[in-house]
């Protein structure tokens, strides 16, 4: 089928308006055995509704512009009047060509505009040989067979384009069908788990994502996720196969893979359905499914994992696979610092082959170093490497990037086996900035500096973490019971007794504990002013031992061993309060 060359139902019609010039009526007429489609251009092209008289001068609202029909007739933009003029003439009666002294016949709508703002008529078309000449050569056989080819062309293009239209809009419905928001208003928290490298992810995406309603794709992070794009990938894919995260149906459907491509399923008689078969991880676009909406999903799953990754609490194993995280993310950003080093300066990527050796010393050095240090290393090796080039300008580049490497790789071994060795430590460089993944790791989970911190400075972290969980542990348990027991010293017993009791721990030899009982017999004064009652006042006493977390070496209360234990100075003096009022209580 041709091209849409309809022609309007009022065309044809002799519209006369007011102008600078007076009334100029205007009336197209077809020429005799002119092409048909030439004819219908030439109508559709002078059509015009009326004239826009809020602008100076007033123009006339032409029904359809000049680039769609140019596509209709198959010729260029700046050809179509000439089309038009081999079909119809348009005529201003009133007006006679300078020329011809006949009635006026117009070129292209540019003459109408400007009869139109009073300007004088310019001669008409029959008068001009060479416009004549051009719009004959359009009403040719060969330049309208042409004008048909291209209106079939287009016409057939236009199929395409409606045909991968409804394609795209079959991919999308099926993206929305296959990958329905799943979300969980409950969650089962106890099956929520994963490794800790994968729970660290997921918490470094809910943190560092432009925003979690959905989460966008990988690609248009500010922050990568990973050091470098295939580990951001990696982590990604191991929060989708732990069910963390999972594909929202509003990812791009560039981000799949089909079943079958455009072309061919445009080439069957019928459109077949479309079908995804794989992603691609940084492009599509993901959500968090524990929760009743997207938002408050992320907000769940944070508050979980956050639990989950109380480094003072967390198993032996799952420590350790934390400081191997540690060691992991130094070493990628490290090996990412020194690709970057090397294209600043002006050397080729490192050797396929000689990959295995960087990466090991960065390892290497990431067990012992700080990220600080490892960036001096990387800096210093490959700036080393560039002055040898520099020095040398006729051998190979890729030979100055091996030597970057065997420099890296003995620098690290000698800084990982001699750790008095000094490195000036580095700041952070913004033109690469650090990932998410490092960013939570020190930031977020171990509340240390990120480029300071080297896996044994972690590993102390964590050791002052489980001490202090230990204190509160052993601060929160039994303080409760002990508190009533010393209360029923009131009414079941003597309360002077446990008040002596702690008055003899005053006077221990050592200081800790004596200075301890001293300031808790000066809280009962108070109280017992306070409270009329000196049980009252020494269960309160008991409440106050748990601000008192200064750990000494004392006899073990609790269980009655001989050999001492070390335990915090306030759990000692309520023990001692708690078992004086039990022997207070009658049989």
């Amino acid at each position: 089928m041709d091209a849409d060359i309809s022609v309007p139902e009022d065309a044809g019609s002799e519209p006369a308006v007011a102008s600078a010039a007076g009334v100029v009526a205007l009336a197209v007429d077809s020429l005799s055995d002119a092409d048909p489609q030439a004819v219908a251009i030439g109508e559709r092209y002078w059509t015009f509704d009326g004239v826009d008289d809020t602008v100076d001068p007033p123009r006339p609202r032409w029904r359809e512009k000049s680039s769609a029909l140019s596509a209709a007739a198959g010729v260029g933009n700046g050809r179509v009047y000439l089309v038009a003029a081999a079909g119809v003439r348009a005529v201003v009666p009133t007006l006679q060509c300078p020329t011809c002294d006949g009635p006026l016949s117009l070129r292209s709508r540019l003459n109408f505009e400007k009869l139109l703002a009073g300007r004088q008529a310019v001669p008409c078309i029959d008068c001009d040989a060479g416009v004549l000449d051009a719009v004959n050569r359009e009403a040719n056989p060969a330049a309208i067979e042409r004008r048909r080819a291209v209106q079939v062309k287009e016409r057939r293009r236009g199929v395409l384009v409606d045909a991968r239209t409804a394609w795209q809009a079959a991919q999308v419905a099926h993206l929305s069908q296959e990958l329905e928001v799943r979300l969980d208003p409950d969650p089962d928290w106890s099956k929520v788990t994963a490794s800790v490298g994968t729970e660290v992810a997921a918490l470094a995406v809910i943190r560092h994502a432009p925003k979690v309603t959905p989460i966008p794709p990988l690609s248009g992070w500010a922050v990568p996720l990973g050091a470098t794009p295939d580990r951001g990938n990696e982590l990604v894919l191991d929060c989708f196969d732990a069910d963390l995260l999972l594909i929202h149906p509003g990812s791009p459907v560039s981000a799949f893979t089909w079943n079958t491509t455009f072309e061919a399923a445009a080439a069957a008689e019928e459109l077949p359905a479309p079908a995804w078969e794989q992603f691609y991880p940084a492009y599509v676009s993901w959500y968090v499914p524990t929760g009743p909406s997207l938002g408050t999903a992320a907000e769940q799953l944070d508050a979980h994992l956050l639990r989950r990754l109380r480094l003072s609490t967390v198993s032996r194993r799952r420590r350790e696979e934390f400081l191997d995280l540690v060691v992991e993310v130094i070493a990628e950003e490290t090996l990412r610092y020194f690709r970057f080093q090397l294209e600043r300066h002006n050397l080729p990527n490192v050797a396929a082959n000689h990959d295995a050796r960087l990466s090991d010393a960065a390892r290497r050095l990431a067990g012992v170093r700080s990220l600080a240090e490892t960036y001096n290393t990387a800096w210093t090796m490959v700036r080393a490497a560039a002055a040898t080039a520099q020095a040398k300008p006729s051998a190979p580049k890729a030979n100055m990037t091996a030597h970057a490497v065997n420099l890296f790789e003995a620098k690290a071994q000698e800084l990982a086996a001699d750790l008095d060795l000094v490195v000036k430590p580095f700041n952070e460089d913004s033109a690469v900035p650090l990932s998410a993944m490092t960013r939570t790791v020190f930031l977020t989970l171990l509340d240390s500096s990120m480029l300071g911190t080297s896996r044994a400075a972690a590993e102390a972290i964590l050791d002052a973490q489980a001490a202090e969980t230990e204190i509160q542990d052993e601060l929160d348990v039994g303080f409760t019971e002990m508190m009533r027991t010393v209360l029923r010293t009131g009414t079941e017993g003597d309360p002077h007794a446990v008040y002596a009791a702690l008055g003899r721990e005053s006077a221990n030899s050592d200081p800790v504990i004596a200075a301890a009982a001293t300031k808790l017999i000066d809280m009962i004064e108070d109280l017992r002013i306070a409270t009329r009652g000196l049980h009252t006042a020494l269960a309160g006493a008991v409440s106050a031992c748990r601000l008192l977390t200064v750990r000494v070496t004392v006899p073990d209360l609790w269980w009655g061993g001989t050999a001492p234990v070390k335990q915090p100075v306030g759990v000692y003096l309520a023990e001692l309060m708690r078992q004086e009022a039990e022997r207070q209580q009658p049989d």
